[in-house]
C-alpha cells in the first residue's frame, strides 16, 4: 500500500495516466461530493467481501489492475482507504490510498484554482 498525495495524484491525471478510482464512502457521502470518474464501492462492500473470502470480488478488482489502470481509493479523511489498501496488498493487488483522503483533495483544488 502506498500513499498518493492530492498533488501527485491531479499532475498523473493531467498527463494522462488512467486510475480506477474507487470512494469507499457510504453511497450518501460518494452523491454530495467525489472526484471526477470516481467509482463507489462502499467500505462495507470491502469488508463483506474479504471476511467472506470472495475471490469474485478480489478477481474483478485484479482484473481491472491488470489492464494498465492504476488503482486509487479514498475515504473521508484517508484512514478507511489506507486499511482497505493494505488488505488489498495482502491479496496482491497493488494500491494507492489518497493521502487525506477528500478533504485533503478538496482543500488541494481550491488552493490549485486560485
Amino acid at each position: 500500500m502506498d500513499l498518493i498525495t492530492s498533488k501527485e495524484l491531479h499532475d498523473r491525471m493531467s498527463r494522462g495516466e488512467q486510475f480506477y478510482i474507487i470512494d469507499v464512502r457510504e453511497r450518501e457521502e460518494y452523491e454530495k461530493y467525489h472526484l471526477q470518474d470516481a467509482y463507489n464501492i462502499d467500505e462495507q462492500r470491502f469488508t463483506d467481501a474479504f471476511d467472506e473470502n470472495d475471490t469474485a470480488f478480489i478477481d474483478e478488482i485484479k482484473t481491472v489492475c491488470s489492464k494498465g489502470k492504476t488503482l486509487v481509493l479514498y475515504c473521508e479523511r484517508g484512514n478507511t482507504s489506507m486499511l482497505i489498501a493494505k488488505k488489498l496488498m495482502s491479496y496482491n493487488i497493488d494500491a494507492y490510498s489518497l493521502y487525506g483522503g477528500v478533504n485533503e483533495y478538496k482543500k488541494y483544488l481550491a488552493y490549485y484554482k486560485n
